[in-house]
């Protein structure tokens, strides 16, 4: 997607195309914040054509994702599909969460806003507060 956006997206629909002739789901995992717009306009992009088995990853750390998480709900409702992770690029403290505590609670306020939204939520953490908080959920 940083080198070419065209052919990063040609790339991914062909992937996603295969996968769907075998019957298989593909979740487009979160890269850093360059790519975090790219990615899910990627997933929007898909479904829209007619490409629905394809999902995405956000990362609980960065500022924009109970925002993101809304766009997508907005544009794809229940076939969102999310997975959410806290993340493990050390992004800049303008756009991102930095200390571990304030991570964690964004984090978790990410998975309750995805189980909320009836769409498939998906947790990837080895952190006891995160796995807590989910089965608590």
């Amino acid at each position: 997607m940083l080198i070419d956006r065209k052919k990063g997206y040609n790339n991914i629909k062909d992937l996603v195309k295969m996968a769907s002739k075998h019957g298989m789901f593909v979740r487009l995992d979160m890269e850093d914040h360059r790519v975090t717009q790219d990615t899910i306009d990627v997933v929007v992009d898909l479904h829209n054509e007619g490409l629905s088995n394809v999902g995405t990853v956000y990362q609980g750390r960065l500022f924009r994702t109970l925002n993101d998480i809304d766009y997508l709900e907005e544009k794809l409702g229940p076939a969102a599909d999310y997975r959410i992770c806290k993340g493990i690029y050390l992004e800049p403290a303008e756009i991102a969460h930095t200390g571990y505590s304030e991570i964690v609670s964004a984090t978790n306020a990410s998975i309750d806003k995805m189980l909320e939204s009836g769409a498939y939520c998906a947790v990837a953490s080895h952190d006891k507060p995160v796995i807590d908080h989910t089965l608590s959920a």
